[in-house]
């Protein structure tokens, strides 16, 4: 279940806004939260509060051991997912990797690898 996510939109001048959130004490239908999860209520203020000493933490590593620990860490990567991307395209495969410019990689059910820069992408049971 999500727990949090980034979400990125560019605006009519060409730059990037990127959001990120987190469901605290409180999440939509098909999502979880950190009290669903610790069974406790938790300040907002207090979750930004971690979630800024790690940021700390991890910018003062090296770059290449940031995205090190970011591609082994991510949690699509060896699931059957399915890749929604604008205009309703979908693909259907298995995350193999993330590449070191970010590219999440995709093989299809024809063993064809895609690269994915920027897309909605839908971890689904094995049966799915």
């Amino acid at each position: 279940m999500k727990l949090a996510g980034m979400l990125s939109t560019m605006t009519a001048d060409g730059s990037v806004v990127i959001g990120t959130g987190c469901n605290v004490n409180w999440a939509p239908a098909g999502a979880c939260s950190i009290l669903e999860q610790t069974g406790r209520e938790h300040k907002a203020t207090a979750v930004l509060e971690r979630i800024l000493e790690a940021l700390d933490r991890l910018l003062g590593l090296a770059p290449e051991s940031i995205d090190e620990r970011y591609r082994t860490s991510v949690d699509t990567v060896g699931r059957r997912v399915r890749v929604e991307l604008p205009g309703g395209e979908r693909l259907v495969g298995r995350a193999v990797q993330v590449n070191a410019d970010g590219a999440l990689e995709v093989i299809d059910e024809c063993a064809v690898t895609h690269r994915f820069h920027a897309a909605d992408v839908v971890h689904l049971r094995p049966e799915d």
